[in-house]
């Protein structure tokens, strides 16, 4: 009985340093705009270096600052599905909203695992232009210290065609045309 308590009393501080988290991260929001071109500069220079058009050397120093920029706000890191979860249903979603999330982020995550790829889960808040906040959830993930350029974008690749439903985050990673009209399927 005393380790169940236990548990219960660890996962109760879990809970309140996420909300903690969430409720920092939510008063640091970028402006969703400038979250997506950040992100569309990571994707590009990613697909220059993957095709050989950059070097490495430039390519870690490039994408460490556009990473510096992408995660100096808003963002929160859960290492875990039951910490992932549990903040997600802190981000005043319906359930089926968050078992959506759950399902597609845990492919890619699931993806990274079967490659040997260590990887997190992520919710990035933004302000939307009607400052109203909102949110982004994804799974982050590195490459293998001596991967070269083409085995990381077979590593990418892999883990972001993973899901069943792409989202169009996803399909702009792979470079797939969104149709016009097509909703996301995250909203």
């Amino acid at each position: 009985m005393e380790g169940k308590l236990e548990n219960l009393n660890n996962f109760e501080s879990i809970k309140t340093i996420l909300s903690k988290k969430i409720e920092i991260a939510k008063l640091h929001a970028l402006l969703l705009e400038e979250v997506k071109e950040i992100e569309k500069k990571i994707n590009d220079l990613e697909n220059l270096y993957f095709n050989g058009k950059v070097p490495e050397e430039k390519f870690k120093e490039e994408i460490s600052q556009l990473y510096f920029e992408h995660n100096r706000a808003g963002l929160v890191i859960l290492g875990t599905l039951p910490e992932f979860h549990e903040a997600l249903k802190m981000c005043d979603v319906n359930d089926k909203i968050i078992n959506e999330v759950l399902s597609h982020e845990n492919a890619h995550s699931s993806m990274a695992e079967q490659l040997e790829v260590e990887n997190n889960y992520k919710i990035r808040f933004v302000k939307l232009q009607d400052g109203r906040i909102a949110f982004i959830p994804s799974v982050e993930y590195g490459y293998p210290p001596n991967a070269t350029p083409e085995q990381k974008q077979e590593i990418s690749r892999k883990i972001t065609n993973a899901p069943e439903i792409l989202s169009h985050r996803d399909k702009q990673r792979l470079d797939i045309e969104i149709p016009k009209g097509e909703p996301d399927i995250f909203g």
